[in-house]
């Protein structure tokens, strides 16, 4: 398959988005299609375009987004006031400021009802009616899991987070796809690191609304001791301690082995130091993932 590099800006473009090696470039106000030598393969005469996805690529003219094939044909009608790219073989449009899906036929497979609706990942798609209360339908448009949480997100790797609650006493946790809980909603904050591990949060007061972090693995169980995390650098507090001028949040105590570090850049592993007086980032089964200088600069 080819490489689509997706182009725009208000002069020669620059590069936005890689699929395959069609590219869509903006000339003037207008976009179009070319190869990767430059050659037009789809004419510059649309006022807003999409990478290719699925297919097929959307696109927007007089007003109204339809979506053609890779030949220019029209294979979606001009008739949305909004169209996203195909994700699963459905894309969400709007109507009246409510979004629904069509398939790839361009026929209408969930009417436009919802005021959020986001793709579908994993074969469900993420809903609220008012913002308020969410939940997932399925490609049928059915309700495959109640609209019960405070807040969602969409699925990844078969599990997604969800929180109960708002503001101080609101506790995350997640859901897989028949919406059991595989995470109990206990946490003050939690977030994805991979397929297999979180990055799951404690609110302390006496950390000026910081966190404590564990990493924690897909079933909830703890997979480290404690890390010290905060946006804001604070001074040593005990065993907790942000290394400014390694700037990396670590923690030391009740880990046995080498210290869990939480890098700035958002890299995470257990720190070690290498002969070369290099300090090497690994993962938590021994995996190289980067190394770093007594600055804390990344070297490649």
């Amino acid at each position: 398959m080819a490489l689509l590099i997706v182009l725009t800006s208000t002069g020669s473009g620059y590069i936005k988005h890689v699929t395959d090696c069609i590219r869509l470039e903006e000339r003037a106000g207008k976009y179009g299609y070319v190869d990767s030598r430059g050659k037009v393969m789809l004419d510059f005469i649309w006022d807003d375009a999409y990478p290719f996805s699925e297919g097929c690529a959307v696109v927007k003219r007089h007003g109204k987004y339809g979506a053609i094939n890779r030949k220019g044909e029209v294979v979606i009608p001009f008739v949305y006031e909004w169209l996203e790219m195909f994700h699963e073989g459905l894309a969400r449009f709007q109507k009246n400021k409510k979004t629904g899906f069509i398939n790839r036929a361009g026929s209408c497979v969930i009417k436009p009802v919802w005021l959020e609706a986001e793709p579908f990942s994993c074969g469900l798609a993420r809903v609220s009616h008012d913002r308020n209360k969410w939940g997932y339908i399925n490609k049928s448009g059915d309700v495959a899991i109640p609209l019960v949480w405070d807040y969602a997100f969409s699925f990844f790797y078969n599990r997604a987070l969800v929180r109960k609650g708002n503001g101080a006493s609101a506790r995350w946790g997640a859901i897989n796809t028949r919406g059991e809980e595989v995470i109990e909603p206990n946490w003050s904050e939690l977030r994805n690191l991979d397929k297999n591990y979180l990055l799951a949060g404690i609110t302390k007061d006496d950390l000026r609304n910081g966190y404590i972090f564990a990493i924690i693995d897909k079933r909830g169980k703890l997979v480290t001791g404690y890390i010290f995390f905060n946006p804001k650098p604070l001074e040593d507090r005990g065993k907790y301690r942000y290394s400014k001028e390694f700037r990396c949040h670590f923690f030391t105590a009740e880990v046995k082995s080498n210290p869990v570090v939480v890098h700035n850049s958002g890299l995470y592993g257990r720190l070690f130091q290498s002969p070369e007086g290099l300090y090497q980032l690994r993962s938590l089964n021994g995996k190289l993932i980067a190394q770093f200088d007594e600055k804390g600069e990344i070297v490649k």
